[in-house]
């Protein structure tokens, strides 16, 4: 360690010592800077400054004789400006040489030449004035023109003369400084020389340091580049950390909105459930009650002698019970308790049917039209339930426009994707044949759009609604597996979208059959009917009816009782019994075993609630004859008479085979 730092404090004592002895000559040089400085200022002040003033002059005075010369061939006639101007040139003149004489006075050669220009000059200039302007004061005009003009030619050669000695001395002034110039850049190349030397040694001597110092901040670099690059991931982490978190917190709100949403569905669909399940136990009652009242308001018109006064009130009881009857129609059908008869239906064509009809109840304020698409999907529906859906719509938005408008029924194909379908829709994706009612109505506000299928909701006045149209359609709609959807907006109107599932086959319909005059029963048709039911107002009814028609009865109250009478053998013809019944055997037992006990026995059942949702619904109409309550009495004799003179369903055989 000592040795190297002995070399390296005698580099620095040399170092020290070149660095004097360059500043001495540095300051050596300065003071012949200073020299050649002052040199080149009296190189500027002295020959330059003669060369350009005596050329000045020159000029002057070949500008002032060219005018002297015009003069002569213009006999002196010229104007004042002229004059002017040659007065100027020689006053212009005159002040050059002076500059001249005081740049050059140090050369004697060239001081007696200045002197001899100036006189010769202002003598030529005063004969020159003389011939222009006679009337100069001290001036003798001379005879002959040619002799001015060969003076003047003569002072123009000595001005000649005079600018050529002014560039000698200028050259020689100008080696002179280019002399010193050369020495002094002589000493500063040396100078150079010698700190280029030195500074080559010192810059050997700390090589060594600089490189670790530059191996130091190349690691100093590296490990800054090293941290920058770490806090720039540890900063990207904590972007992506946060975006990662935001997208979370944005599926999670969506996932609450949905979750809400749904939650608020699920409680409507209970609560319509809820209100289902009320309303079609009281239908059920209901129609019972009307059973016996339209049964017996039957018999008491047909036992009243026409022209009776009593005969316009049984008539008004019965249309009264009658319109009972469609409001538990109405009441099953939200309740989706309502037996339908689904087939396969041409939707474009029920609409266009029913479109047809409905528009001469338009009245004139209000436009119906149909808009429809070609080959509109087939769908599975009760037909005549899909017109009553459509009538009920149409007709609210009649109403709904009190000062007239346009309703438009639109039927078109749509197919839904799982991107299409939210949780709000209750949708599967598929194929789709929507049916679509748009008025002009004055819309629905948003508070009413929540319960517009609430069953007896309505807006419209006393008398003019029961609540029960949009309840009725909302239950069909469903039971067809299908959706509803209603848009609105205050002042513009509101727009009913219905979507059926696409059914995959049009089926063929028979064609109606004309239904057979009722005829008497005669003594030969007389058959015994087997009449089961719990309630015994209604069972009475039904078998005053039934005697009425001509046939023998005999009567059970509930399905223990009528086995027991099958199994004895009683003469019986056909059982007539109600499905919904208390105890372990329903009306649907009974008609099975009463098959098994006696296969050829005609069987025909009845009820006012008729639940589709189970398996045990379905039997009941694939293999049994259904009367739906409440029915007229030629509803129970057209049934009756079809039943007993046709043969027993096959079906109903092959079900126990």
């Amino acid at each position: 360690m000592q040795k190297p730092l002995s070399i390296r404090f005698k580099l620095f004592a040399a170092f020290g010592l070149v660095c004097l002895i360059a500043a001495g000559a540095i300051l050596y040089s300065v003071t012949q800077v200073g020299s050649l400085s002052a040199m080149l200022q009296e190189l500027y002040d002295g020959p330059l400054m003669s060369i350009s003033h005596a050329r000045s002059a020159q000029d002057n005075f070949s500008k002032t004789m060219y005018a002297v010369e015009h003069a002569i061939r213009l006999h002196g006639l010229l104007s004042a400006d002229e004059l002017s101007a040659i007065e100027t040139s020689m006053n212009h003149f005159v002040s050059d040489m002076n500059v001249v004489r005081e740049r050059m006075g140090t050369s004697a050669n060239a001081n007696d030449l200045i002197n001899s220009v100036l006189a010769d000059s202002e003598n030529w200039f005063k004969a020159a004035l003389a011939y222009i302007k006679p009337s100069t004061t001290g001036a003798t005009q001379l005879t002959s023109p040619l002799v001015l003009v060969d003076q003047g030619r003569e002072i123009a050669s000595l001005l000649e003369r005079l600018v050529e000695a002014a560039a000698a001395y200028g050259f020689n002034f100008r080696f002179e400084a280019a002399r010193s110039a050369s020495s002094l850049f002589d000493i500063l190349l040396k100078v150079a020389g010698v700190i280029l030397v030195f500074g080559v040694a010192f810059a050997i001597l700390t090589s060594s340091s600089a490189e670790a110092e530059s191996m130091r901040s190349e690691q100093s670099r590296a490990l800054a580049e090293l941290e920058l690059k770490r806090q720039r991931d540890l900063a990207d982490q904590q972007q992506h950390f946060i975006a990662s978190l935001r997208e979370k917190s944005e599926s999670l709100e969506r996932s609450i909105f949905e979750r809400t949403e749904m939650e608020k569905r699920l409680v409507q669909s209970q609560k319509l459930e809820a209100v289902g399940q009320l309303t079609g136990g009281i239908a059920h009652d209901f129609n019972n009650l009307l059973l016996v009242v339209i049964g017996n308001l039957d018999l008491l018109k047909d036992t009243t002698p026409a022209g009776s006064p009593e005969l316009e009130l049984i008539d008004s009881s019965l249309t009264a019970a009658l319109t009972g009857s469609e409001l538990s129609n109405s009441l099953l059908a939200f309740s989706r308790q309502h037996a339908f008869k689904l087939e396969t239906v041409d939707l474009r064509t029920v609409v266009t049917d029913q479109v047809h009809l409905l528009k001469r109840a338009m009245g004139r304020k209000v436009m119906l039209e149909e808009i429809s698409s070609d080959d509109v999907y087939p769908i599975m529906a009760d037909a005549a339930q899909l017109r009553c859906a459509l009538t009920n719509l149409v007709v609210n938005a009649r109403d709904a426009m009190p000062e007239g408008g346009a309703i438009a029924v639109q039927t078109f194909n749509t197919t839904l994707t799982k991107t299409d379908i939210t949780v709000a829709d209750g949708l599967e994706p598929g194929d789709y044949a929507v049916m679509e009612i748009a008025d002009t109505g004055t819309g629905i506000s948003p508070e009413n759009l929540q319960r517009i299928f609430d069953p007896f909701f309505t807006t419209k006045e006393v008398g003019r609604g029961t609540g029960l149209g949009l309840s009725m359609v909302y239950g069909f709609v469903k039971e067809m597996k299908g959706k509803i959807k209603v848009t609105s907006e205050i002042g513009k109107g509101t727009t009913f979208s219905i979507f059926f599932p696409r059914s995959r086959a049009l089926m063929a319909v028979e064609a109606p059959t004309l239904v057979p005059a009722q005829k008497p029963v005669t003594g030969e048709q007389q058959k015994t009917i087997l009449v089961v039911d719990d309630d015994d107002m209604v069972r009475r009814s039904v078998i005053a009816q039934i005697k009425s028609l001509g046939y023998s009865t005999i009567e059970a109250s509930n399905p223990d009782i009528a086995l027991e009478m099958i199994e004895r053998g009683e003469p019986i013809d056909l059982l007539f019994s109600d499905i919904v019944m208390p105890g372990s055997i329903d009306g649907i037992e009974l008609a099975r075993r009463t098959r098994q006990r006696r296969p050829t026995l005609k069987i025909l059942l009845t009820s006012g609630y008729p639940d589709l949702k189970t398996s045990r619904a379905e039997e009941a109409h694939t293999q049994w004859e259904v009367l739906k309550k409440p029915y007229r009495r030629s509803d129970l004799q057209a049934a009756l008479r079809d039943i007993l003179m046709g043969p027993v369903s096959r079906l109903a055989q092959s079900a126990f085979h």
